[in-house]
């Protein structure tokens, strides 16, 4: 006779084996814990074969996926037997993702925000090197301005820290 073990955690198939017969009656046989002598049904491509409540059950199997939190396409793994849980998507997020409630679509909110910073980061630093080539300049022509030009950029730069 052929038993069928399954993880005591899961429920989910793990093997076949032959049952030891039970050395106390004869024609009867040693059913292990977590063995059964229901035979599982035939494997099925994205699900496990789970034995719970005494029979046999297909549970969808994502383990190892990766999933998306539709949130903020946040990038977790699947490590459960089970389906996707709801306010996850295993859909790629595209750049700056937005969630329609079917698929990743592209936050054109998001998209300005990106480039409004990164705008203010070249101008920044177009100011910076203004600034420098300014004091460079003064300091060639009157040497003795080096403290003066200092102080006012460091007005400059506390002023400017004061906008951000």
């Amino acid at each position: 006779m052929e038993i069928y073990n399954y993880d005591p955690t899961t429920g989910e198939y793990v093997s076949t084996k032959d049952a030891r017969p039970d050395p106390r009656e004869k024609g009867r046989y040693l059913i292990p814990a977590h063995a059964t002598a229901v035979e599982p049904p035939a494997e099925k491509e994205g699900y496990a074969r789970v034995f719970q409540a005494g029979e046999w059950k297909y549970i969808e199997d994502n383990r190892g996926k990766t999933i998306y939190s539709t949130v903020d396409a946040h990038v977790n793994a699947m490590v459960a037997l089970g389906p996707i849980p709801v306010g996850y998507t295993d859909q790629i997020p595209c750049d700056y993702p937005k969630w329609d409630g079917e698929k990743w679509v592209k936050d054109d909110d998001a998209v300005k925000a990106a480039q409004a910073a990164e705008a203010k980061l070249k101008l920044d630093e177009i100011d910076l090197q203004s600034i420098r080539s300014i004091r460079e300049f003064i300091i060639s022509k009157y040497p003795d301005a080096p403290n003066s030009l200092k102080e006012h950029e460091n007005a400059a730069v506390s002023e400017r820290e004061k906008l951000k």
